[in-house]
């Protein structure tokens, strides 16, 4: 995480692997799921408030990627490889360049959640 930029930067690896972003009580938190640890532990956090700036690449497996109830905007995702999943739970998402990679991958919008995305690629 770059708190000057507020920047948050992830990558993955070829397992398969769940993570959840949230921004509450001034704070961006990622939580791992079944397994998934976040820099060796369940879950991260920082101090954080505004508009998270968020690149990634979750490399391959199938993966899980949850926003929840929080604001944030990417110049790139990329889901890699494996049968993704992108779910948009509450949150609002701008994402640049959406790449999905091989795989059967899919989006989910819910709970008055919102997606904005201007170019996709590799998407079924």
């Amino acid at each position: 995480y770059d708190g000057f930029q507020k920047l948050l930067i992830f990558i993955g690896d070829s397992a398969n692997n769940a993570m959840t972003i949230t921004v509450a009580n001034g704070k961006v938190t990622l939580t791992g799921a079944n397994g998934t640890k976040i820099n060796g532990a369940a879950a991260w956090s920082t101090s954080f408030t505004g508009t998270l700036n968020f690149t990634g690449n979750l490399a391959g497996g199938n993966d899980q990627l949850t926003f929840l109830n929080c604001t944030t905007t990417s110049p790139l995702l990329e889901l890699g490889a494996g049968n993704d999943s992108l779910i948009i739970d509450g949150a609002n998402v701008s994402i640049t360049l959406l790449d999905g990679g091989a795989g059967a991958d899919r989006i989910t919008v819910r709970n008055r959640g919102s997606l904005r995305l201007q170019n996709v690629i590799s998407f079924p």
